[in-house]
């Protein structure tokens, strides 16, 4: 192949990478949405309450290329995501009425791309009722640096708290 056949070539690929997007998914695994609301979506008077109070834990094992964080950086990814949502967030996950668990927390990296996954337990302590929910982000791993890694577990975290802090504002507005 000529140097300007190369050139060419290489002119291509770069240009194509310009317009990659970062993917994002979320799966409900379990009975339903948000054990807050029925699976017909009606709010009744029952399942209508606000939640008091909420907590978010981190319970994730953290490998590579994680190994650095701690969970405290993920708990505030949670946290952030769920911040103004309407219930209080404590501390105290035994008083919590709704109780965040985050199951699984990492990214799977490759040299052209990276994945992150949240895997998230929701439980109503009032009708002990515990939905899963699992939040991907899919991108182009630019540099393999800490901050990319964390901002695609930070869109992950979006896609797996979103239908919560959905339903969570629409319940406590009313």
């Amino acid at each position: 192949m000529s140097r300007n056949g190369a050139l060419a070539l290489l002119f291509v690929a770069l240009s194509a990478t310009a317009g990659c997007a970062t993917k994002v998914s979320n799966t409900v695994i379990g009975e339903g949405p948000l054990p807050l609301l029925s699976a017909d979506d009606g709010i009744s008077a029952k399942s209508r309450e606000c939640p008091a109070t909420i907590s978010v834990t981190d319970e994730s094992v953290k490998s590579a290329p994680l190994t650095d964080i701690g969970n405290q950086v993920v708990r505030s990814l949670a946290l952030e995501v769920l911040q103004g949502v309407g219930p209080e967030i404590t501390e105290a996950q035994s008083e919590s009425e709704l109780q965040v668990v985050v199951k699984r927390a990492y990214v799977h990296k490759l040299a052209s791309s990276k994945s992150a996954v949240v895997v998230l337990s929701v439980t109503n302590r009032v009708s002990a009722e515990s939905t899963v929910y699992r939040g991907r982000s899919v991108g182009v791993n630019w540099w393999g640096t800490q901050r990319e890694y964390l901002e695609g577990l930070k869109l992950a975290m979006q896609e797996a708290l979103g239908p919560v802090a959905y339903q969570l504002q629409r319940i406590c507005a009313a």
